[in-house]
């Protein structure tokens, strides 16, 4: 069996509770080939404490770790590199070798010669400075960021980004701007979108499963946003949606921040909190429209949201600002170019039966969500395996 190795964005702690692009695809590798997932080092998640909540969440998780185990996932394996908590200067250097010295433990261990693929989805700093030090075969970076206008991301992680891309065998890009600008710095490149988890999104699954008991208080007109509250969230579009159409109400599904709570203290605006991605489908299916009110700024046009086929599935009217990955699917959602227009857009879905999907027949929207299923864009993925 052939074998990957993946530079993870993710911690185990994380797999189930944060079902994302990567988790998706990594799920599907390891029923082909034999993963190696190197979880993404965190410098805050040291102690004591931590490692002891981590080691139960692993066990939980019906993941496997150490190759002869009876859990479910029998060709996944997490890997938490131990180094040290800081990226600069000396440490930096250390922290190289000491993940080398590690990943090469686990390649005689599993007698590795070379991994037939390594896969990077996370430029930090000790991945730019081993990855092409590992024996293999094919190594791709999957990126679905643009760093260098991410808020969250220091320099070093911009250098990393670019400085990997130029070395990889293939970028792998899920956004039309990322594409762009990677084919400035590799030859090859392709484009792998977001998609839906069917399995998850299945009416059968959820269709007996009764509203829940956050929403009972909440009558007509609701639009839903799902996501986080990044920087690309336009604060100002859903406050005036909200103030607009007073007789709507806008419900948040994510983790909310100070900012949002202060900046949408507005009276039909409510707060669900994050809810786990198994029941969000519940969620979603009892709302009446929803939205995605992002910002056109440098980072939003590297922006493919994750949310947009999951919204579409429950074939409500879905209002969208005009993200460049957005236009390719106006077929099917209402594109807004101005604030007016977005509002409008929600006034004539939620009170003239506004839907785009109506036109769409039951064939032609199976075949496409199918076509942006995870299924889907993993078997273009392992194309290039």
């Amino acid at each position: 069996m052939k074998n990957i190795l993946v530079f993870g964005s993710f911690s185990v702690r994380d797999w189930e509770l944060l079902r994302q692009r990567q988790q998706s695809l990594v799920d599907f590798f390891a029923e082909d080939f034999d993963v190696f997932y190197i979880e993404r080092i965190n410098p805050k998640s040291v102690g004591i404490i931590t490692v002891l909540k981590a080691l139960i969440k692993r066990i939980m998780l019906y993941r496997n770790v150490d190759g002869n185990s009876w859990l479910l996932a029998k060709h996944l394996h997490f890997i938490q590199l131990k180094i040290f908590p800081f990226q600069k200067g000396v440490f930096r250097l250390l922290n190289a070798e000491l993940a080398l010295f590690q990943i090469r433990k686990i390649m005689k261990k599993y007698k590795i010669n070379h991994f037939d693929d390594i896969i990077i989805t996370h430029p930090a700093n000790y991945v730019n400075d081993i990855f092409d030090k590992i024996p293999s075969i094919k190594r791709i970076y999957d990126c679905v960021q643009r760093f260098e206008f991410n808020k969250l991301f220091p320099p070093e992680v911009v250098v990393n980004d670019k400085s990997i891309a130029r070395k990889v065998d293939l970028v792998i890009a899920d956004s039309i701007t990322i594409f762009n600008e990677k084919s400035e710095l590799n030859k090859n490149v392709i484009r792998i979108p977001q998609g839906i988890d069917i399995k998850n999104f299945n009416i059968n699954r959820i269709k007996d499963i009764s509203i829940p008991g956050d929403l009972t208080n909440i009558g007509k007109n609701r639009v839903c946003y799902v996501g986080s509250f990044h920087q690309t969230f336009d604060f100002n579009l859903v406050r005036k949606l909200a103030i607009d159409i007073p007789y709507a109400t806008v419900i948040l599904i994510g983790s909310e921040t100070s900012e949002a709570k202060e900046k949408l203290d507005c009276k039909n605006v409510v707060f669900l909190g994050w809810k786990h991605y198994k029941l969000l489908p519940v969620y979603m299916r009892y709302m009446d429209l929803f939205i995605i009110p992002y910002v056109l700024s440098e980072h939003g046009k590297g922006v493919f949201p994750t949310k947009l086929f999951e919204y579409l599935y429950f074939k409500k009217p879905v209002v969208a600002t005009a993200l460049p990955d957005i236009l390719e699917y106006e077929k099917y959602l209402y594109v807004a170019r101005t604030s007016e227009e977005f509002i409008a857009y929600v006034q004539n879905s939620l009170f003239k039966g506004e839907n785009k999907l109506n036109k769409v027949t039951e064939s032609q929207f199976e075949h496409f969500i199918n076509e942006n299923s995870w299924e889907a864009r993993y078997r273009e993925f392992k194309k290039h395996l």
